[in-house]
Protein backbone atom coordinates (compact mmCIF):
# COMPACT_ATOMS: atom_id res chain seq x y z
CA UNK A 1 0.00 0.00 0.00
CA UNK A 2 2.85 2.34 0.82
CA UNK A 3 4.47 1.70 -2.60
CA UNK A 4 1.19 2.45 -4.33
CA UNK A 5 0.96 5.79 -2.50
CA UNK A 6 4.52 6.72 -3.53
CA UNK A 7 3.79 5.95 -7.20
CA UNK A 8 0.71 8.21 -7.18
CA UNK A 9 2.66 11.01 -5.49
CA UNK A 10 5.44 10.73 -8.11
CA UNK A 11 2.92 11.01 -10.97
CA UNK A 12 1.36 14.18 -9.47
CA UNK A 13 4.82 15.62 -8.95
CA UNK A 14 5.64 15.12 -12.66
CA UNK A 15 2.36 16.79 -13.63
CA UNK A 16 3.21 19.77 -11.42
CA UNK A 17 6.66 20.20 -12.98
CA UNK A 18 5.15 19.91 -16.46
CA UNK A 19 2.58 22.64 -15.68
CA UNK A 20 5.27 24.98 -14.38
CA UNK A 21 7.30 24.54 -17.54
CA UNK A 22 4.37 25.28 -19.84
CA UNK A 23 3.41 28.47 -17.95
CA UNK A 24 6.93 29.74 -17.28
CA UNK A 25 6.97 33.33 -18.66
CA UNK A 26 10.79 33.45 -18.71
CA UNK A 27 10.85 31.29 -21.84
CA UNK A 28 8.93 34.00 -23.63
CA UNK A 29 11.82 36.48 -23.54
CA UNK A 30 15.12 34.84 -22.57
CA UNK A 31 17.05 31.62 -22.74
CA UNK A 32 18.27 30.03 -19.54
CA UNK A 33 21.96 30.76 -19.11
CA UNK A 34 22.02 33.57 -21.69
CA UNK A 35 24.96 35.88 -20.98
CA UNK A 36 24.95 39.59 -21.75
CA UNK A 37 28.00 41.75 -22.40
CA UNK A 38 29.52 43.16 -19.23
CA UNK A 39 29.34 46.98 -19.10
CA UNK A 40 30.20 49.60 -16.50
CA UNK A 41 30.71 53.36 -16.67
CA UNK A 42 31.68 56.38 -14.62
CA UNK A 43 30.65 59.97 -15.41
CA UNK A 44 32.95 62.95 -15.02
CA UNK A 45 29.97 64.93 -13.66
CA UNK A 46 26.21 64.52 -13.23
CA UNK A 47 25.54 68.18 -14.09
CA UNK A 48 26.15 69.80 -17.47
CA UNK A 49 25.29 73.03 -19.26
CA UNK A 50 23.08 72.79 -22.33
CA UNK A 51 25.19 72.47 -25.47
CA UNK A 52 28.18 70.96 -23.67
CA UNK A 53 29.47 67.38 -23.54
CA UNK A 54 29.37 64.88 -20.69
CA UNK A 55 32.66 63.03 -20.22
CA UNK A 56 32.73 59.40 -19.12
CA UNK A 57 34.87 56.28 -18.88
CA UNK A 58 33.29 52.97 -19.94
CA UNK A 59 34.42 49.38 -19.43
CA UNK A 60 32.99 46.51 -21.45
CA UNK A 61 33.65 42.97 -22.69
CA UNK A 62 31.79 39.82 -23.73
CA UNK A 63 32.82 36.21 -23.16
CA UNK A 64 33.32 34.15 -26.31
CA UNK A 65 31.57 36.51 -28.72
CA UNK A 66 32.37 39.81 -30.43
CA UNK A 67 30.93 43.19 -29.48
CA UNK A 68 29.13 44.64 -32.49
CA UNK A 69 28.17 48.13 -31.25
CA UNK A 70 28.71 50.47 -28.31
CA UNK A 71 26.31 53.36 -27.77
CA UNK A 72 24.99 56.00 -25.34
CA UNK A 73 21.23 56.41 -24.94
CA UNK A 74 19.17 58.85 -22.92
CA UNK A 75 15.67 60.24 -22.51
CA UNK A 76 14.81 63.90 -21.85
CA UNK A 77 12.66 65.07 -18.94
CA UNK A 78 11.48 68.52 -17.92
CA UNK A 79 10.71 69.79 -14.42
CA UNK A 80 8.60 72.95 -14.17
CA UNK A 81 7.69 74.91 -11.05
CA UNK A 82 4.86 77.44 -11.26
CA UNK A 83 4.32 79.51 -8.14
CA UNK A 84 2.52 82.77 -7.42
CA UNK A 85 1.58 84.68 -4.27
CA UNK A 86 -1.36 86.94 -3.51
CA UNK A 87 0.42 89.39 -1.20
CA UNK A 88 -2.75 90.93 0.29
CA UNK A 89 -3.42 87.77 2.29
CA UNK A 90 0.02 86.11 1.92
CA UNK A 91 -1.41 83.17 0.01
CA UNK A 92 1.01 81.14 -2.13
CA UNK A 93 -0.08 78.62 -4.74
CA UNK A 94 2.39 76.23 -6.36
CA UNK A 95 2.31 73.43 -8.93
CA UNK A 96 5.30 71.22 -9.83
CA UNK A 97 5.27 69.18 -13.04
CA UNK A 98 7.81 66.49 -13.95
CA UNK A 99 7.23 64.98 -17.38
CA UNK A 100 9.14 63.05 -20.01
CA UNK A 101 9.59 65.15 -23.14
CA UNK A 102 11.30 62.46 -25.24
CA UNK A 103 11.68 58.72 -24.73
CA UNK A 104 15.14 57.13 -24.70
CA UNK A 105 17.03 57.42 -28.01
CA UNK A 106 20.49 56.54 -29.24
CA UNK A 107 22.60 59.67 -28.89
CA UNK A 108 25.99 58.50 -30.09
CA UNK A 109 27.67 55.37 -31.50
CA UNK A 110 31.41 54.86 -30.96
CA UNK A 111 34.14 53.34 -33.14
CA UNK A 112 34.98 49.87 -31.81
CA UNK A 113 38.38 49.91 -33.50
CA UNK A 114 39.43 52.98 -31.54
CA UNK A 115 38.93 51.31 -28.15
CA UNK A 116 41.99 49.55 -26.68
CA UNK A 117 41.95 46.29 -24.74
CA UNK A 118 43.30 46.55 -21.21
CA UNK A 119 44.91 43.26 -20.29
CA UNK A 120 45.25 44.15 -16.63
CA UNK A 121 41.56 45.00 -16.30
CA UNK A 122 40.63 42.34 -18.89
CA UNK A 123 38.23 44.80 -20.45
CA UNK A 124 37.92 47.31 -23.23
CA UNK A 125 38.25 50.78 -21.72
CA UNK A 126 37.26 54.03 -23.40
CA UNK A 127 37.30 57.59 -22.10
CA UNK A 128 35.24 59.93 -24.24
CA UNK A 129 32.02 61.98 -24.10
CA UNK A 130 28.52 62.43 -25.45
CA UNK A 131 26.69 65.66 -26.42
CA UNK A 132 23.79 67.44 -24.74
CA UNK A 133 21.51 69.51 -26.96
CA UNK A 134 21.87 73.29 -26.71
CA UNK A 135 18.07 73.69 -26.68
CA UNK A 136 17.78 72.15 -23.20
CA UNK A 137 18.30 75.48 -21.47
CA UNK A 138 16.90 76.13 -18.00
CA UNK A 139 14.65 79.14 -17.50
CA UNK A 140 13.51 81.26 -14.56
CA UNK A 141 11.18 84.23 -14.12
CA UNK A 142 10.98 85.56 -10.58
CA UNK A 143 9.58 88.69 -8.87
CA UNK A 144 9.01 90.42 -12.18
CA UNK A 145 9.02 94.19 -12.40
CA UNK A 146 6.31 95.80 -14.58
CA UNK A 147 8.96 96.90 -17.11
CA UNK A 148 9.98 93.26 -17.60
CA UNK A 149 6.46 91.87 -17.63
CA UNK A 150 4.75 90.88 -20.87
CA UNK A 151 1.28 89.42 -21.19
CA UNK A 152 2.45 87.04 -23.92
CA UNK A 153 5.13 85.47 -21.74
CA UNK A 154 2.82 85.26 -18.76
CA UNK A 155 0.13 83.46 -20.75
CA UNK A 156 2.76 81.10 -22.17
CA UNK A 157 4.18 80.13 -18.77
CA UNK A 158 0.98 80.29 -16.70
CA UNK A 159 -1.89 78.60 -18.48
CA UNK A 160 -5.63 79.03 -17.95
CA UNK A 161 -5.63 75.75 -16.05
CA UNK A 162 -3.18 77.19 -13.53
CA UNK A 163 -5.27 80.34 -13.07
CA UNK A 164 -8.41 78.29 -12.44
CA UNK A 165 -6.63 76.17 -9.81
CA UNK A 166 -5.11 79.28 -8.22
CA UNK A 167 -8.48 81.05 -7.89
CA UNK A 168 -10.03 77.93 -6.37
CA UNK A 169 -7.22 77.71 -3.83
CA UNK A 170 -7.45 81.44 -3.11
CA UNK A 171 -11.16 81.13 -2.35
CA UNK A 172 -10.49 78.21 -0.03
CA UNK A 173 -7.89 80.29 1.80
CA UNK A 174 -10.33 83.20 2.19
CA UNK A 175 -12.99 80.87 3.61
CA UNK A 176 -10.68 80.06 6.53
CA UNK A 177 -11.34 83.55 7.95
CA UNK A 178 -13.81 85.06 5.55
CA UNK A 179 -14.47 88.37 7.27
CA UNK A 180 -10.82 89.34 7.82
CA UNK A 181 -9.36 87.99 4.55
CA UNK A 182 -12.12 89.24 2.29
CA UNK A 183 -11.92 92.62 4.03
CA UNK A 184 -8.29 92.91 2.90
CA UNK A 185 -9.30 92.05 -0.65
CA UNK A 186 -12.13 94.58 -0.62
CA UNK A 187 -9.80 97.31 0.62
CA UNK A 188 -6.88 96.40 -1.61
CA UNK A 189 -8.90 96.22 -4.82
CA UNK A 190 -11.55 98.84 -3.93
CA UNK A 191 -14.36 96.36 -4.42
CA UNK A 192 -16.70 98.65 -2.45
CA UNK A 193 -16.76 102.44 -2.19
CA UNK A 194 -16.56 102.47 1.60
CA UNK A 195 -15.18 99.81 3.91
CA UNK A 196 -18.01 100.70 6.30
CA UNK A 197 -20.41 99.28 3.72
CA UNK A 198 -18.46 96.01 3.87
CA UNK A 199 -18.70 95.84 7.66
CA UNK A 200 -22.42 96.49 7.45
CA UNK A 201 -22.88 93.22 5.54
CA UNK A 202 -21.97 91.22 8.64
CA UNK A 203 -23.65 90.53 11.94
CA UNK A 204 -21.72 89.18 14.89
CA UNK A 205 -22.33 86.65 17.59
CA UNK A 206 -20.15 85.51 20.45
CA UNK A 207 -19.38 81.84 20.95
CA UNK A 208 -20.43 81.18 24.56
CA UNK A 209 -17.78 78.50 25.06
CA UNK A 210 -14.71 80.07 23.46
CA UNK A 211 -15.64 83.73 23.57
CA UNK A 212 -14.70 84.03 19.89
CA UNK A 213 -16.59 86.58 17.79
CA UNK A 214 -18.15 84.96 14.71
CA UNK A 215 -19.00 87.09 11.68
CA UNK A 216 -22.12 86.07 9.82
CA UNK A 217 -23.01 87.11 6.26
CA UNK A 218 -25.95 86.13 4.09
CA UNK A 219 -25.41 83.81 1.13
CA UNK A 220 -26.58 86.58 -1.22
CA UNK A 221 -24.08 89.16 0.09
CA UNK A 222 -21.29 86.59 0.13
CA UNK A 223 -21.96 85.71 -3.51
CA UNK A 224 -21.87 89.42 -4.37
CA UNK A 225 -18.40 89.79 -2.80
CA UNK A 226 -17.08 86.60 -4.41
CA UNK A 227 -18.30 87.72 -7.82
CA UNK A 228 -16.63 91.11 -7.39
CA UNK A 229 -13.33 89.42 -6.51
CA UNK A 230 -13.66 87.14 -9.53
CA UNK A 231 -13.58 90.23 -11.74
CA UNK A 232 -10.06 91.15 -10.50
CA UNK A 233 -7.49 90.05 -13.08
CA UNK A 234 -5.04 87.26 -12.32
CA UNK A 235 -2.02 89.54 -12.63
CA UNK A 236 -3.54 92.15 -10.31
CA UNK A 237 -4.11 89.48 -7.68
CA UNK A 238 -0.38 88.69 -7.60
CA UNK A 239 0.96 92.24 -7.74
CA UNK A 240 2.85 93.51 -4.69
CA UNK A 241 2.54 97.27 -4.43
CA UNK A 242 5.21 97.39 -1.71
CA UNK A 243 7.94 95.85 -3.89
CA UNK A 244 6.33 97.05 -7.13
CA UNK A 245 6.64 93.63 -8.70
CA UNK A 246 4.54 90.62 -9.64
CA UNK A 247 5.09 87.81 -7.11
CA UNK A 248 5.92 85.18 -9.70
CA UNK A 249 8.31 82.27 -9.30
CA UNK A 250 8.61 80.21 -12.48
CA UNK A 251 11.48 77.84 -13.20
CA UNK A 252 12.14 75.00 -15.60
CA UNK A 253 15.07 72.68 -16.15
CA UNK A 254 15.84 69.41 -17.89
CA UNK A 255 17.38 66.17 -16.76
CA UNK A 256 18.48 63.06 -18.62
CA UNK A 257 18.33 59.37 -17.77
CA UNK A 258 21.43 58.07 -19.54
CA UNK A 259 22.91 54.62 -20.04
CA UNK A 260 25.82 53.04 -21.92
CA UNK A 261 25.02 49.97 -24.02
CA UNK A 262 27.11 47.23 -25.61
CA UNK A 263 25.57 44.89 -28.20
CA UNK A 264 27.17 41.53 -28.96
CA UNK A 265 27.14 39.83 -32.37
CA UNK A 266 23.91 38.02 -31.47
CA UNK A 267 22.16 41.29 -30.66
CA UNK A 268 22.19 40.71 -26.91
CA UNK A 269 22.43 44.02 -25.02
CA UNK A 270 24.47 44.80 -21.93
CA UNK A 271 23.31 47.95 -20.13
CA UNK A 272 24.96 50.02 -17.44
CA UNK A 273 23.14 51.43 -14.46
CA UNK A 274 21.05 54.52 -15.18
CA UNK A 275 22.72 57.90 -14.60
CA UNK A 276 20.59 60.97 -13.88
CA UNK A 277 22.18 64.08 -15.40
CA UNK A 278 20.93 67.55 -14.55
CA UNK A 279 21.11 70.12 -17.37
CA UNK A 280 21.53 73.73 -16.31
Amino acid sequence: MKNKFNIVLFVFTLIGFSSCEINDPINDWAEVGQRTPYVYWELGSTTVSAGNDVSFTAYYYADGIDISSIEVWYDVNKVETREVTCPLISYTFKIDVDQQMRSAQRIKTYDLNAVPWNQEKRSYIMTTNFPVSPVLVSESWTDVKPADFTEEKFVKLYTDTFETAFRKGLQTEIEKDYYAKMRKMVEGFSLMENIEDYDALFTTEKDPETGKINYIISDEDKAMLNNALAEVSFVDLIYNSQTESYVINYSSNFYLNAEFRAYDADGVIGRTDNKVITVN
